[in-house]
């Protein structure tokens, strides 16, 4: 909803100024109200926001399957998974993220304790989404972030010889 006010807010905007540069008062008024509306729009949505508290830190994680595909190339298995999350996962991302340099802080070992912690909690995000993907074992997995909230996961496992020690086809 809060984007859909913004939007509002700039078409009203420029319908405004595009209004009284050609003088037209009808459009101009329509223009302001679609403005105002926007504006209205918004503080309804920060309100709501401020009441409810932070709606994504309620939620649980989640995710949407956007395509997935598999091939095995010389003796490995690639598996890839590309997801879209929610606003809940998306905010766990973000906040393992490392935003921080070291100058911010007064001694290296403050940084380098920043570090491990966001690595931590960006390693407990991956397992989180590996496993809500049925992925158990970290190893040879990757997530990558394409685009906005949209990931791809590559997982590559090397095949194992069948019991006659033949490789696998």
């Amino acid at each position: 909803m809060a984007y859909i006010a913004f939007i509002a807010i700039l078409f009203g905007a420029a319908g405004i100024a595009g209004g009284i540069e050609a003088e037209n008062t009808a459009g101009t008024i329509a223009a302001a109200a679609i403005h105002i509306g926007g504006i209205i729009a918004m503080y309804a949505a920060a309100r709501k926001e401020q009441k409810e508290g932070d709606a994504d830190m309620q939620e649980e994680y989640g995710l949407q399957v956007i395509a997935e595909g598999s091939f095995t190339d010389e003796g490995y298995s690639i598996r890839t998974v590309t997801i879209r999350l929610n606003g809940a996962a998306m905010n766990g991302y973000i906040m393992s993220g490392k935003w921080n340099i070291g100058d911010v802080y007064e001694t290296s070992a403050e940084y380098k304790e920043y570090i491990r912690k966001k690595e931590l909690a960006r390693k407990e995000w991956e397992k989180k989404i590996l496993g809500m993907l049925g992925i158990e074992e970290e190893a040879g997995c990757s997530i990558t972030r394409a685009l906005s909230e949209i990931f791809t996961v590559v997982q590559v496992r090397q095949d194992k010889p069948d019991a006659q020690g033949d490789e696998p086809c």
